[in-house]
């Protein structure tokens, strides 16, 4: 089993159906997350939810790099994770998905590079 099946698996129960996809759609093809320009344009989706200040703090993410480790990935990933619970949790899980769905393949950092 993957890692990725791993996360899948183990998503919350309370997610809707729409955030549990899009968390797939993220573990597809190895995505790791979205490059700098259109991770920070995630930063500005999450900030209108009030309580996004304390889904950020409970998570440091690694800025990724051609030398990032599997660790770092995985720190980053777990960050995009949070991100997308937020945004279900404050009911902008349809703006994250139509965001995240419209960046360009090559705009992602994955596993693999």
């Amino acid at each position: 089993m993957s890692p990725a099946s791993n996360i899948i698996k183990s998503m919350k129960e309370w997610l809707s159906e729409k955030a549990k996809a899009l968390l797939e759609y993220c573990l597809d093809n190895d995505r790791v997350c979205p490059k700098r320009e259109y991770w920070n344009q995630l930063w500005v989706i999450t900030t209108q939810a009030k309580t996004f200040i304390s889904c950020l703090n409970t998570v440091t993410s690694p800025v990724l790099s051609e030398k990032s480790t599997d660790q770092d990935k995985i720190q980053r990933s777990a960050r995009l994770r949070i991100y997308i619970e937020c945004a279900d949790r404050n009911n902008l899980i349809d703006q994250m998905d139509d965001f995240i769905r419209s960046i360009p393949e090559r705009e992602w950092h994955h596993f693999y590079e």
